[in-house]
């Protein structure tokens, strides 16, 4: 948006083109620049970012003053900020107002140690109707237990799909302790100065076509220590890439 800031503020009518690339490997930036895209294909993107510095001056600046000044505390407003904090409030007040309920259900085991649950017609296990439950197991005291029906069905099982950051920090908040500053610190010196993982600060779960030749390297290099005979059993054979990644 900086660029065509300028751009706009200088009042150029010349025609731009834009590097449009979603990785930083020798092949995606020389095919980005053989591949130049009009800059007027990208207006809406240049508008919609105006929109958010203009949104981010109009409710974050006056709205932040307008709250310092009316309550006479240092209050922050903004329009992400503000929507969020009303979510955490919203959610802490379901917490503060939740009122806990007794709810029943059946198990039972049979003499082969096999156990079994009692689900209702929509798939249900609880019931916070006592005498419904009670009555159930009433009339199932003693019984035999009959199987009606065996489904056997095969399912494949896909591979979980590759970190984004967010899920990233999740995890290695809850196996390492690591904050989520730590963690993106440590993916950036990994991406600009190992080349180890592809550009950090992003949402998606999925890489580009051009990065699918450089996994092999990359393998290589994270198969170190005790992470050796895992990139060892993935390079044996050819990377296929699909839909999941």
């Amino acid at each position: 948006m900086v660029a065509r800031w300028i751009i706009d503020k200088v009042r150029i009518n010349k025609p731009i083109k834009r590097l449009w690339i979603s990785s930083v490997t020798d092949k995606a930036i020389k095919d980005g620049f053989a591949n130049l895209k009009p800059g007027k294909a990208y207006d809406n993107l240049y508008a919609s970012a105006v929109a958010r510095s203009e949104a981010d001056w109009y409710i974050g600046l006056n709205a932040t003053r307008a709250l310092t000044t009316r309550f006479n505390a240092q209050l922050n407003c903004g329009r992400v900020q503000t929507p969020t904090v009303a979510m955490i409030a919203s959610r802490e007040d379901e917490i503060k107002n939740f009122k806990a309920q007794t709810y029943y259900g059946i198990e039972a085991q049979t003499m082969e140690k096999l156990k079994l649950t009692w689900q209702d017609a929509n798939g249900n296990s609880r019931s916070f109707n006592k005498e419904k439950i009670d009555g159930i197991v009433k009339r199932l005291d003693k019984q035999n237990a009959t199987v009606v029906e065996i489904d056997k069905k095969q399912k494949k099982s896909f591979s979980p799909g590759l970190y984004d950051l967010t899920e990233l920090q999740r995890d290695a908040n809850k196996k390492f302790g690591y904050s989520a500053k730590e963690t993106l610190n440590i993916m950036q010196k990994l991406y600009e100065q190992h080349k180890v993982l592809t550009y950090p600060r992003t949402d998606s779960r999925y890489i580009s076509s051009d990065i699918v030749g450089t996994l092999p390297e990359r393998l290589k290099a994270c198969g170190v220590g005790e992470y050796r005979p895992f990139a060892h059993k993935v390079l044996q054979k050819p990377i296929k890439p699909n839909k999941s990644f």
